[in-house]
C-alpha cells in the first residue's frame, strides 16, 4: 500500500501543477479591471456625472468689500429642490485651534457681562469692585481681568448665552421706557417676562430666569426679588 505523501510536498506539487498550466496574460491586477480600469489606464476617462457646479459670483476684482458680502449671502443662502445634494455638506468653519476660539468665547462673554454691569455697578459685588479701580476708559483691561475670574472655568457659551438674554431684557426695557434709571426692579423684570411668555413662549423665559439665577449666584447681584418673582 502506498503511502501518504506530507502535506507541505502535496502543496509543493499543486503550485506547480497550477504555475505549468496557468495562462500569466489571464491574470488581471486589482487595477486592471473594473473602474479602477478607468482611473488608472491610459485611456481618458467618460463623464458619468452630471453635477451642477456653484453659481460664478459676478463681483469685480478691486471690491473686497462687495467679494465678502457676496460670499457670506451665498453661504446662508437657503438650498432649493434643484440644488445639488453635495452642497449641502459645504459648511464655514472656523481655521482658528481650540486655544484661539476659547480666548475669543472667554473675550467675548467678559465684554458682555462688563457692557451689563455697567447699567448698575453698584448692585453687585463685581460693579462694585470694578467701580473701585475708578474710570472704566482707563481699568478696561482691570476690569476684564475681574470677569475672567468671576467666569473661571465655566463654560464660556453659557456665560455668553445668560449675558445675551440680560442684554435683551434691557434693550426692551430701555426702548419702552427710556427714563429707567434701575432696569433690575422686580415690576420691570416681571414686565419682561410676559412679553417673553406671549411672544416667545416660555423656552425664553426660562433663558432669561437661568440668566438672572447666574449673575445672582457668580456676580453676587442682589436679585434674589426678581429671581423669587419669575419662579
Amino acid at each position: 500500500m502506498d503511502e501518504p505523501i506530507p502535506k507541505q510536498q502535496f502543496d509543493s506539487f499543486l503550485g506547480h501543477a497550477f504555475l505549468s498550466v496557468a495562462q500569466a496574460s489571464d491574470i488581471q491586477m486589482p487595477w486592471e479591471k473594473g473602474v479602477f480600469k478607468q482611473i488608472f489606464g491610459d485611456e481618458p476617462l467618460q463623464q458619468q456625472f452630471n453635477m451642477t457646479w456653484f453659481p460664478r459670483l459676478d463681483v469685480p476684482e478691486d471690491g473686497p468689500d462687495a467679494t465678502a458680502q457676496a460670499l457670506a449671502a451665498a453661504a446662508f443662502k437657503p438650498f432649493g429642490e434643484d440644488d445639488p445634494v453635495y452642497a449641502r455638506a459645504i459648511a464655514c468653519l472656523s481655521d482658528s485651534d481650540y486655544s484661539s476660539q476659547q480666548s475669543k468665547l472667554q473675550s467675548s462673554a467678559c465684554n458682555k457681562w462688563l457692557s451689563v454691569l455697567m447699567v448698575c455697578l453698584q448692585t453687585s459685588d463685581v460693579g462694585r469692585n470694578i467701580a473701585a479701580l475708578g474710570p472704566i476708559d482707563d481699568h478696561l483691561d482691570e476690569a476684564l481681568e475681574i470677569l475672567e475670574a468671576v467666569i473661571g472655568v465655566r463654560s464660556f457659551h453659557t456665560a455668553i448665552c445668560r449675558a445675551n438674554a440680560i442684554l435683551k431684557f434691557l434693550r426692551e426695557t430701555f426702548a419702552d421706557s427710556p427714563d429707567v434709571t434701575m432696569p433690575f426692579t422686580e415690576e420691570l423684570v416681571w414686565r419682561h417676562f410676559h412679553r417673553l411668555k406671549v411672544a416667545s413662549g416660555a423656552t425664553s423665559a426660562a433663558a432669561m430666569l437661568s440668566a438672572l439665577r447666574y449673575a445672582k449666584l457668580n456676580l453676587s447681584w442682589g436679585l434674589s426679588a426678581c429671581c423669587d418673582s419669575a419662579s
